[in-house]
């Protein structure tokens, strides 16, 4: 799943321009490609809860891995609140 997530980041740095290649920016556009596909969201949601986030953020080793953990844990937060 953190192969998952390190494409997606590439993905997003890749689709933003030279405005929006700071870490919160390509976060943003990382998670709006994971929510665009929710089987792989629960399976990354799975994966960090599993592995840890400390451990999942250090394996990412990318420059925006704690904004997109972090809305990762806000996401699973909400839905659990549902």
């Amino acid at each position: 799943m953190a192969i998952a997530i390190k494409e997606k980041l590439a993905n997003a740095r890749a689709n933003s321009d030279a405005a929006m290649s700071e870490p919160r920016a390509i976060a943003t556009e990382a998670i709006s490609q994971m929510e665009s596909n929710p089987t792989l969201f629960a399976r990354i949601l799975s994966a960090l809860q599993a592995g840890g986030v400390s451990a999942f953020e250090q394996f990412l080793n990318h420059p925006a891995a704690s904004f997109v953990i972090g809305a990762l844990e806000d996401w699973e937060k909400t839905m659990k609140n549902q």
